[in-house]
């Protein structure tokens, strides 16, 4: 995502990314059950060490919506000024004040808050998550991602389904989120004096 936000174009596949684990949460591959779920567990539970036992790591994977399996061969990440195909999901990298922003452009319409979900692997909470349910998610990453990959200690991410991006760019103009000025209704303004002199 980060080499994406510089500029770069990537097609992940099951064939040409090395994360197993992210090829399952992507849907690019089955997740593996039985036997074949062993080194991902160990490596989670005591390699990564982010699930205290095998139950945890069980009970994270049942309580979340499965990827989806099939629907696609690739992942394309791109800049969106540059996306040959229509985006599924557009993510942001950002701070806490722009994440502030974002949700609030996106649900000004609706009213509706977020069904946020910041379990699993960055990759899940990032580009699964929303692609599966259609909801825009706030994502902490997941702790290793943040450490190897060179995020800043500031970032989190915000993914919003691209035919959410209709209601969030007319939103700009008509909220104090975007570039609406603030207004205080003089009937506001007359109850807090009406108030102050009751008080």
């Amino acid at each position: 995502m980060l080499a994406a936000r510089d500029g770069e174009t990537i097609a992940l596949s099951a064939a040409n990314q090395r994360c197993g684990g992210g090829n399952a949460q992507l849907g690019l591959s089955p997740r593996p059950t039985g036997a074949a779920s062993k080194p991902l567990k160990d490596f989670l539970v005591e390699g990564e060490k982010l699930y205290c036992s095998y139950a945890a790591f069980f009970r994270s994977q049942a309580l979340s919506p499965a990827p989806p399996l099939g629907l696609a061969d690739y992942v394309v990440l791109s800049p969106l000024g540059k996306a040959a195909l229509r985006p599924d999901v557009v993510v942001f990298i950002v701070d806490a004040t722009q994440a502030c922003r974002l949700i609030t452009l996106d649900r000004y319409e609706s009213g509706a808050p977020p069904k946020v979900w910041m379990a699993g692997a960055t990759c899940y909470q990032t580009i699964t998550y929303p692609v599966v349910t259609g909801e825009t998610n706030v994502s902490l990453m997941d702790y290793t991602s943040r450490k190897i990959k060179g995020y800043d200690r500031h970032d989190l991410i915000v993914t919003i389904p691209y035919e959410r991006m209709t209601g969030v760019i007319r939103a700009i103009t008509l909220s104090t989120a975007g570039t609406a000025s603030f207004e205080v209704p003089e009937n506001f303004r007359a109850q807090y004096r009406e108030d102050d002199d009751a008080r």
